[in-house]
């Protein structure tokens, strides 16, 4: 019996659809963005892991401009990270194109780092050990490492913790530590799940400057994935709203304020209005994050 949901025009076609490889991704240098200022490009993106059900995601188009700050908002299942790991090339679209800077995306890139919802450091490593690790994976240290790692340490408040190990650390702390290792190896595109979603208002609030600080300063290219509606907002210069079944981008908000902003402007009524109109786009429904 086929299934009458694989029929409609709004599911991927079936996984015979999927791209069997770089070529076909990217038939031909038309296919690529061509404006040179957009960083990360998605064009009609559909994802289906299974063929006899619903696609996660449908007719996703997106761009991200070179240097700017996107967030990403929806409900619990929308698909947000999802969408996130097509980006960083450890999901591949079951329709569609996903490209950085013009070029068809089938593996991690090198020149992108990903800070996952949990900060994952190793307990039997140093602080320092950690946000070195990146680096140690690809070649042997140098002292020239060793104080490059010390020096985003100090960015993000941590300069004088570089020996605890992560049982000495508090949330933020370890939060501070990933966002320092992912700094280090200076990437063009910084991809974040969630970073912040485990810590309390107060240390959230503290990252949330920190990160703007450190943007206004590296400027890469942010992929923020996020439940917190003020977050999205106070951070980024635009905004996505993902939702429905499959889920789509259902509005693409810009934020209006000038950089940098200050943490009383969650405070003004351009803002509170701002966020009201996020939250009513945000479908009712979806649960678990996939």
């Amino acid at each position: 019996k086929v299934d009458p949901l694989m029929k409609t025009p709004d599911t991927c076609a079936s996984p015979a659809d999927m791209c069997a490889s770089p070529a076909d991704m990217c038939a031909s240098p038309a296919d690529t963005c061509m404006n040179s200022a957009v960083e990360v490009e998605m064009t009609d993106v559909c994802l289906q892991f299974d063929a006899n059900e619903r696609p996660v995601l449908e007719h996703v188009d997106l761009k991200v401009s070179k240097k700017e700050f996107i967030s990403i908002i929806g409900r619990s299942g929308s698909g947000k990270s999802t969408l996130l790991k097509l980006a960083a090339g450890l999901l591949r679209p079951t329709r569609g194109k996903v490209s950085i800077a013009g070029k068809c995306v089938d593996e991690p890139h090198e020149e992108m780092a990903y800070v996952f919802q949990k900060p994952v450091l190793l307990e039997w490593r140093t602080v320092l050990e950690n946000v070195l690790l990146p680096i140690e994976l690809q070649r042997p240290i140098v002292d020239e490492d060793r104080k490059q790692a010390v020096n985003y340490l100090d960015l993000v408040g941590l300069g004088a913790d570089a020996h605890k190990f992560p049982h000495e650390c508090s949330g933020g702390m370890m939060s501070r530590v990933a966002l320092a290792r992912a700094l280090l190896v200076q990437p063009r595109i910084l991809l974040m799940d969630e970073p912040f979603a485990a810590l309390d208002t107060l240390t959230k609030e503290e990252l949330q400057v920190e990160l703007a600080r450190l943007h206004q300063r590296f400027e890469p290219t942010i992929m923020f994935v996020t439940h917190d509606i003020q977050e999205a907002v106070y951070l980024s210069d635009r905004v996505f709203v993902l939702g429905g079944q499959p889920a789509r981008i259902v509005q693409a908000l810009t934020i209006p304020f000038e950089h940098p902003r200050s943490p009383d402007l969650k405070f003004s009524p351009r803002f509170a209005q701002l966020c009201r109109e996020i939250h009513e786009k945000l479908p009712r429904f979806g649960s678990g994050d996939r």
